[in-house]
């Protein structure tokens, strides 16, 4: 049986030279407790509760459930359509927070970029009675102010996510207060993925719709200035510069035309996300509470409830010497050996997946009682 297989828990590692991977992660990280938790606390099941009357029809729910007396797959679809539409729609919304996580560490480590929060973006505008759009990221380098608005791509949010980009543009030109010391404002729509532009044409002809009144250019000439040198706005006393870009080389390329950057900004963002790619919470929040739930819901029965119940005193006492996740990771180990002494069924007819099964659990419960403590 395989015991060393690769566990990298950044919910079970404190040492300060990952802070600055947890930070990025931030947000997938609390979806991954909270996966753990709500199945542990028996909460899930609030999730098929409170689906909503649209989804009960749409989703074939109500018909599932009419039927669950006869059969034990309609009566356990409800919950797993709850489950995974709840973790599904949470980590759309959650990814994009990482991606801007990702450029403010980068923009952090540039000695002449502030990164200004929201209080102090306000403090730019004439914000009285006007509720501020959601910049994802804003600072202030030199005598510029740099707005950034991330889509991880162009096929997603609708047309309601692209009219949102406008109307940030607009806000800027209607409240932007005047300021000495500031020149030019920089408006940059970053698309992550560059080869999804699937709906490219639908994201100019929005900006195009705004500003054809505010340019003497042609459209054709707008999208192409758009997408390469940008298209150029008075603004009162100052420019505003407005720029399309799809891709991280794209986007890095153009802040370091623009703005006094590092050299090192392209190898800088690479490590990070090179760095970033390598941990495991998420996935294994969801592939094994996704489990274990539906276990729950087929047979009532649930390893980590059994772990639990049985061990949990024993589990608390040996986490206390643990300082790192090798320490987790081989007190994991060495609990799942006595564990497969127990007269239990095993998850699978593979002794070795059967380990590394159990063990991966003791690993998410000792995430569980970390945080409680």
């Amino acid at each position: 049986m395989s015991e060393n297989i690769d566990r990298k828990l950044l919910l079970l590692m404190d040492e300060k030279e990952i802070e600055q991977i947890k930070k990025v992660l931030k947000s997938p990280l609390d979806l991954s407790y909270k996966l753990i938790e709500n199945f542990i606390e028996n909460r899930l099941d609030d999730l098929k509760d409170n689906l909503d009357n649209i989804k009960r029809f749409a989703a074939g729910i109500e018909s599932a459930e009419n039927k669950k007396d006869n059969y034990i797959i309609s009566n356990m679809y409800p919950y797993y359509f709850a489950f995974h539409q709840f973790v599904h729609s949470s980590f759309r919304a959650r990814q994009g927070k990482v991606l801007e996580e990702i450029i403010k560490n980068i923009l952090s480590n540039e000695k002449n970029v502030k990164i200004l929060d929201k209080k102090e973006q306000e403090k730019l505008f004439n914000t009285e009675n006007k509720h501020l759009p959601d910049y994802d990221i804003f600072f202030e380098i030199d005598n510029k102010i740099v707005v950034i608005q991330i889509r991880s791509r162009d096929d997603t949010g609708g047309t309601t996510a692209k009219t949102s980009l406008v109307e940030g543009i607009k806000y800027i030109e209607e409240n932007f207060k005047n300021r000495d010391d500031i020149e030019e404002i920089e408006y940059v729509v970053f698309v992550w993925e560059g080869l999804a532009s699937q709906q490219q044409s639908t994201t100019l002809e929005k900006f195009y719709d705004y500003l054809k009144e505010k340019t003497d250019i042609n459209k054709e000439e707008f999208f192409e200035n758009l997408l390469n040198r940008g298209v150029n706005f008075d603004l009162k006393d100052k420019k505003l510069n407005l720029y399309l870009r799809y891709g991280k080389d794209n986007f890095i390329d153009l802040l370091s035309q623009k703005l006094t950057l590092s050299k090192e900004i392209h190898d800088n963002l690479a490590n990070l996300i090179s760095i970033v790619s390598d941990w495991d919470d998420f996935w294994m929040s969801y592939q094994y509470i996704g489990l274990e739930y539906e276990r729950l819901k087929e047979s009532n029965f649930s390893y980590i409830f059994y772990i639990i119940n049985h061990f949990k005193n024993e589990l608390k006492q040996r986490m206390v010497n643990c300082n790192s996740i090798e320490d987790y990771v081989k007190s994991a180990n060495e609990f799942t050996k006595e564990l497969l002494t127990e007269s239990i069924e095993l998850p699978f007819k593979n002794g070795h997946d059967s380990f590394n099964y159990l063990r991966d659990l003791v690993l998410l419960i000792f995430i569980y009682f970390k945080k409680k403590t």
